[in-house]
């Protein structure tokens, strides 16, 4: 052979070496994805799996895959996946992982891309030609073991199954469990969980298994916004209080699932809208609480004001209410602004014109302005009280409702409250703070701020005129009492004493009937009424009215269920209980459901198990009784609070007439509360043997009911 033709030789081999069997030369490659396939649990790369087919897809729909190549995995378990310049271009790439015969995917990971399922990682027009480290790991599917000859051995045999369902809001699992025992287990239930997000599942009931019996559970999540778009795994607990008795092997009763993507939430198909700010408008240097109105917010749905106007809190109140703490700069420039309301997910929406910037001389409306004209202060009662007295005036050009006043002391934390009664225009009142002075206070000074409308509550004309300091000087000690330079003759002495004795005892008259007038107060609030008093009255009788002023409402959820059994034949009560827990929780969740417009077929889903369990706590609570009950279920619901003026009336006898008179008032934030009915269970006997299949499907009606009306 020539030898001249020796490097042109060893050129073409080189050159054929390089050209893949495909037809094509690595000039015509846009992107290579390579990674590896695996046999065994996640992050094990120590079994490589051979001929696996692994596929690439394009999409310019993230949800709508079109075919592109496919491949198998070497003996090393590698597998490379070629885009080509004469491929169509799609906007997203995916690679997925076809499973062997009697393998299953348990995860897979990647360095660029975004895992979606466990066999499925989708790129977003990716960065660079070579794109490796897409991973998948598959397991093969577990064998049920033999019975053993001993007792009850439940296991928990696959759990790596799951589901998507609901438009994204729900996640199923589908967990198969098998008595490996040779004789029946009790009944337990299976749970599900991400502790440390607190993120679980109810107890699902699971009823008595006998040997070798399989049964598929399917468990279901809530998905909590916040936790989309992440990847979770979940612990299983088969039995978890271990109801089952002698359970052979408990170690197989609990596991964990595989990383379980969870998509991102689907924009909503509702209509993100703002319907209305108030106020729409404020001044510079102020700082606001505006309330935007509207449909479909999120609850971590954000607030953006441009130009001078600095969002400092946002608080979700509900789906059409949002709750925004705003400072207007000092220099901001004057006239509108649009706000922009973002959810979570992307969704936003834009209010042009939506707040306005005013300058101080700009009156657009009556409104009232509290300000504090002058303050004094004095040591009283020998030195054993601080008094300080504000004056508070209305400087606007419309009445200002009853308002709080607070005096605020930061070292120490002296802070006491007081009410400011309504004010017409131009009006003033006098309010005094009284304070103990203890004897570690004493020799010192105290600088207090007093703050009227500390919360800004009331809508005024300026809010930055409501705040006045004082700065007050404690003596060492008390002085003494000063000396009469008259002397105190012998026949003036009973009356001295008589004196004394009616001071003591008018101060502890006092004392005790300011410390009695709290509780009673409180027992009043129980019993009052919205209504006007009756016309008619008798001497001695009291009645009290409520007068909602302020209602900070909220959604409506269970606190707790009271239960009563009655005797039937006597119409007596012979029993209580109060249901608190997860039967209470489970229910709480079944109300946001039936509010977020779920199916009859999903409540009763939520609410068929619950019952169950509600049911068992009734027949062992009453197991003591002998004869048939009659059980009340009543709900009691919580939502907001309520600021309410509450007048205490006295019905007296004047001029041969009874006639209402007021004998105190005073104001006070209680809860929104009430009780409702859900129903009554007729005729339980806990001794009977069909007793529950009778009473859970009417137990469930009720229930049901009770949900929908709430």
């Amino acid at each position: 052979m020539d030898k001249t033709l020796l490097p042109t030789i060893l050129m073409v081999s080189i050159y054929l070496t390089m050209v893949p069997i495909t037809g094509y030369t690595q000039d015509n490659v846009v992107w290579t994805f390579t990674g590896r396939v695996f046999d065994g649990n996640v992050d094990d790369e120590s079994h490589p799996l051979q001929n696996v087919t692994v596929s690439i897809y394009g999409a310019n729909d993230a949800d709508v895959l079109e075919f592109i190549r496919s491949t198998t995995t070497d003996e090393n378990g590698w597998y490379g996946l070629d885009i080509l310049d004469t491929d169509p271009t799609y906007e997203y790439y995916s690679i997925r992982e076809t499973d062997p015969p009697d393998y299953t995917s348990i995860g897979a990971t990647t360095v660029d891309g975004i895992v979606r399922t466990n066999n499925w990682i989708m790129y977003f027009l990716p960065e660079g030609k070579m794109l490796t480290g897409n991973k998948f790991w598959v397991r093969g599917r577990t064998i049920d073991r033999p019975p053993t000859q001993d007792g009850p051995d439940l296991a928990i045999s696959e759990f790596n199954h799951w589901e998507i369902v609901e438009d994204g809001r729900v996640l199923l699992l589908f967990i198969k469990i098998i008595n490996q025992g040779d004789i029946n287990t009790q009944a337990t239930n299976i749970w599900a969980g991400e502790l440390e997000r607190g993120w679980e599942s109810e107890l699902i009931p699971i009823s008595v298994l006998s040997p070798m019996e399989v049964r598929m559970v399917s468990i279901e999540l809530v998905i909590p916004d916040e936790q989309m778009g992440f990847e979770h795994i979940f612990q299983v607990h088969l039995d978890p209080d271990h109801l089952v008795v002698d359970d052979l092997d408990r170690n197989n009763n609990n596991t964990q699932t595989p990383p379980i993507p969870i998509p991102i939430k689907p924009p909503s198909e509702k209509q993100l809208r703002i319907t209305e700010v108030d106020p729409d408008h404020g001044r510079r240097s102020q700082e606001i609480t505006l309330m935007v109105y509207g449909e479909n917010f999120s609850s971590k749905a954000v607030v953006f004001i441009p130009e001078g106007i600095e969002v400092l809190n946002v608080e979700f109140i509900s789906p059409n209410e949002l709750k925004a703490t705003i400072t207007i700069y000092k220099e901001a420039p004057l006239g509108f602004r649009p706000i922009e309301v973002v959810n979570p997910d992307g969704l936003g929406v834009v209010l042009e014109q939506g707040f306005e910037i005013l300058s101080l001389e700009q009156k657009t409306e009556e409104l009232p302005d509290l300000i504090i004209r002058e303050s004094h202060w004095e040591i009283v009662e020998e030195g054993h009280i601080l008094l300080i007295s504000a004056l508070v005036a209305n400087i606007g050009n419309a009445p200002s409702p009853e308002a709080i006043i607070r005096a605020v002391s930061q070292a120490p934390r002296w802070i006491i409250e007081n009410t400011v009664q309504e004010l017409n225009i131009d009006d003033r009142v006098q309010i005094l703070f009284e304070l103990e002075i203890s004897d570690r206070l004493r020799g010192r000074s105290f600088h207090f701020d007093l703050i009227v409308d500390p919360e800004n509550d009331i809508y005024e004309m300026r809010e930055d005129n409501n705040q006045q300091a004082i700065r007050v000087r404690v003596l060492p000690q008390s002085p003494k009492q000063r000396r009469h330079s008259t002397p105190i003759l012998p026949n003036q002495w009973p009356y001295i004493w008589i004196a004394i004795i009616i001071i003591i005892l008018v101060i502890t008259i006092l004392t005790i009937r300011r410390t009695l007038n709290i509780p009673l107060r409180r027992e009043w609030q129980k019993k009052a009424k919205e209504e006007e008093p009756p016309e008619v009255c008798q001497p001695c009788n009291y009645y009290c009215r409520k007068i909602k002023l302020e209602h900070k409402s909220a959604l409506h959820k269970i606190t707790h269920f009271n239960l009563k059994a009655y005797n039937p034949l006597l119409c007596a009560q012979t029993n209580e209980m109060l249901i608190k827990g997860k039967i209470v929780d489970g229910l709480n969740k079944a109300l946001i459901a039936n509010r977020r417009g779920e199916k009859d077929e999903t409540l009763y889903e939520y609410v068929a198990p619950l019952s169950y369990m509600l049911l068992q706590q009734i027949v062992e609570w009453l197991s003591s009784e002998k004869t048939a009950r009659n059980v009340s279920i009543i709900g009691h619901l919580e939502g907001g609070k309520v600021k309410c003026k509450f007048i205490l009336y006295h019905c007296k006898r004047k001029d041969k007439k009874n006639t209402w008179k007021e004998e105190n008032k005073w104001m006070a934030t209680i809860k929104d509360e009430s009780d409702e009915p859900v129903g009554s269970l007729l005729g339980l006997v806990s001794t009977e043997p069909k007793m529950h299949k009778r009473m859970e499907q009417q137990l469930i009606r009720l229930i049901l009911h009770f949900i929908k009306k709430v």
